[in-house]
């Protein structure tokens, strides 16, 4: 199955120093899937935005947001995602990504 891999940097510097604070993955399918995990829901305040890098291995849709997040397979709402291609992101603590099969 394919996969959209997150990591989870506090600043810019940390991407630099390549010293991630979360790391998790989502499959990517046909149907929108959402993460289990959130952007660092423990210990922050949920208005604290992270940088977050994105590298799928397949060509999806991603969307985050509260609660569960739909990514839709016209891209309305959502980011187009290149496979190989790393992408970063400002996310707010507490939000969840979903992802989508980009045919």
């Amino acid at each position: 199955m394919a996969t959209l891999y997150a990591t989870v940097f506090r600043s810019a510097g940390a991407v630099a120093s390549g010293d991630p604070v979360q790391e998790f993955p989502t499959p990517i399918a046909g149907t929108s899937t959402p993460s289990t995990v959130a952007v660092m829901a423990v210990d922050e305040p949920k208005k604290k935005r992270y940088i977050v890098r994105i590298l799928a291995d397949e060509d999806c849709f991603l969307a985050w947001g509260e609660g569960t997040p739909v990514a839709t397979a016209d891209g309305n709402g959502g980011r187009a995602i290149s496979a190989g291609v790393a992408e970063y992101f400002y996310v707010q603590a507490g939000h969840k990504l979903a992802t989508i099969q980009r045919t």
